[in-house]
């Protein structure tokens, strides 16, 4: 009989016990950048909760054609540029690496995350971004051997408005220098005001025990922007590949064709809803002179407490009626 007792005693206690209601796991939702777009185009209500985190991973297999970023309304005035709307950094489909698996270029970016949480300036409900696909003009590039430049001249149709020439140099003659000269005016004369050069360009440059350059005005390459902010037109261009040794100089014609700007940024409206996070967890419950906040219980959570209350008092009951039965 003792045994029973202790039997109806235990259930008892075990159903008036709290409840203990777990904190939300926070979970990361992954979003696929695409070339046509994302994936998922939207994300519906009853999916994202508050403190969740989007993850944008790109599989854009454009390498080095198109980069994207992320724009977020968050203060939901339709418009992207308020004070507490932000973005995310430009995404790229890959980064360059060094021989120590380092990324060159700490700018560059992979992926991206947006934390759905106030305190990243964003509240539950309805929430308008905009996937930003951006064109990206592309370095052509252009070899100086010892017997010239290689190609010997780019023809129409490869080269567009903000596409940069990037000349570098194979060379391996010491006390050889190469240098490009611009005739920008077309007017046949490289030594007009809008014309230009590049600096003189070298073999190699000494470096110091911490690998700078030893004589800063040393280089090995060159750029070229093809763009009306460098006084280049669409159209011909003449250029002069220019060669010194051992103070001699001999000029080489070099011309190229470049057409208009291309290169476009595309704007995708994307959508997301998520909800506020209920959930509470009893390790922030308050522990002592705190003001406690009168918390309004779901009809969910007060049937599961009736629920609770009356298998207890049936269990009594029954236990009761055992204790009874034994003593009779």
């Amino acid at each position: 009989m003792r045994g029973r007792v202790l039997l109806v005693i235990g259930v008892f206690f075990i159903l008036l016990s709290p409840s203990v209601t777990h904190a939300h796991d926070q979970k990361e939702y992954i979003i696929l950048i695409t070339e046509d777009g994302l994936s998922p185009a939207s994300i519906n209500p009853g999916i994202l909760v508050e403190t969740d985190t989007l993850f944008f991973r790109n599989v854009d297999d454009g390498t080095g054609t198109r980069i994207h970023r992320i724009l977020v309304d968050a203060d939901g005035d339709g418009e992207f540029e308020g004070i507490d709307d932000f973005s995310t950094e430009w995404i790229s489909s890959s980064c360059s690496l060094n021989e120590t698996g380092q990324r060159v270029d700490d700018s560059c970016n992979q992926h991206a995350l947006i934390l759905l949480d106030p305190s990243n300036r964003l509240l539950p409900g309805n929430i308008s971004m905009i996937h930003q696909i951006k064109d990206v003009p592309k370095e052509y590039n252009i070899l100086i051997t010892e017997e010239g430049l290689t190609p010997a001249s780019i023809n129409p149709g490869i080269l567009h408005e903000t596409d940069t020439l990037f000349f570098r140099n194979v060379d391996e003659r010491q006390n050889v220098q190469h240098r490009i000269l611009v005739d920008a005016d077309s007017d046949g004369v490289f030594e007009g005001i809008d014309d230009f050069s590049t600096e003189w360009i070298s073999s190699s440059c000494s470096l110091n025990e911490t690998g700078q350059k030893v004589d800063d005005s040393c280089n090995q390459h060159a750029l070229i922007l093809l763009d009306p902010s460098n006084n280049l037109f669409p159209g011909n261009i003449s250029m002069i590949h220019q060669i010194k040794e051992n103070n001699e100089t001999v000029d080489i014609d070099f011309y190229i064709n470049f057409a208009q700007n291309i290169y476009q940024t595309v704007d995708i409206d994307f959508y997301i809803n998520f909800a506020q996070d209920i959930h509470v967890n009893n390790d922030n419950a308050p522990t002592g002179n705190e003001e406690l906040e009168e918390v309004q219980k779901s009809s969910k959570e007060q049937l599961l407490e009736a629920v609770i209350f009356f298998s207890s008092l049936a269990m009594i009951l029954v236990g009761l009626e055992i204790i009874k039965s034994d003593k009779e």
